[in-house]
């Protein structure tokens, strides 16, 4: 009865748990276990078959367009131009892209880092303008972005005594709200603002109300 019990426990665990993975380029980096949380990782490396962590060399996926099924969201921590241009043009060649294209067809939240990309696009104006019609192609698919300049994006966010309000549409990192909602109480989002998971459990554990008005 005990061993019945503690497997109940675990699959109630489970279930409740959301399921975040992560694509990366190289080799992954791993992150502390959090509490309600299940990190899975994806990459391109030997040494994934080998891991103790949740991690899955892509190479190894039967059908990696429908793997998304299985997660509540996508990130993309070191994202490079040829995968937004696989996904942006349809022509899903690697494992990597049909990941990303399964992830934004079911949809879930799908998060891309493009930090180097930002670097590079900001010398050359030509590639600015191209990158940028591919983000508005993906954007308008559901897909979000941190690191690229986003100079045309209409920021209506304020903070007022105990309440700071968010506008500016899409999805918003702890990293960009954090500075805006020190000492706040509550949190409301319109235009169809929202959180990523991590700014949702880092508010929850300030004690910060999320309002949704739509």
């Amino acid at each position: 009865m005990e061993k019945f019990e503690k497997l109940t426990t675990l699959v109630m665990n489970m279930l409740r748990e959301k399921r975040v993975g992560f694509l990366w380029k190289d080799e992954p980096l791993f992150f502390p276990r959090t509490s309600g949380f299940a990190w899975i990782h994806y990459c391109c490396c030997a040494k994934a078959r080998a891991s103790a962590w949740r991690v899955y060399d892509l190479r190894d996926l039967k059908n990696p367009l429908a793997e998304s099924n299985t997660l509540d969201m996508l990130v993309i921590p070191s994202g490079s131009v040829e995968l937004l241009l696989e996904v942006a043009s349809g022509f899903t060649i690697s494992p990597a892209s049909f990941l990303v294209d399964g992830a934004l067809r079911v949809p879930i939240p799908v998060l891309f880092v493009g930090f180097g990309i930002g670097e590079w696009i900001a010398s050359s104006g030509a590639a600015r303008d191209s990158v940028e019609r591919v983000v508005d192609v993906l954007r308008a698919r559901g897909m979000e972005f941190i690191g690229l300049p986003d100079e045309g994006r209409k920021e209506t966010n304020t903070t007022q005594r105990g309440l700071a309000t968010f506008s500016c549409g899409g999805w918003l990192s702890w990293h960009e709200i954090a500075p805006r909602v020190a000492g706040c109480a509550l949190v409301r989002l319109s235009g169809g603002t929202k959180v990523t998971p991590e700014a949702a459990d880092r508010l929850a554990q300030s004690n910060i109300r999320v309002e949704e008005v739509f």
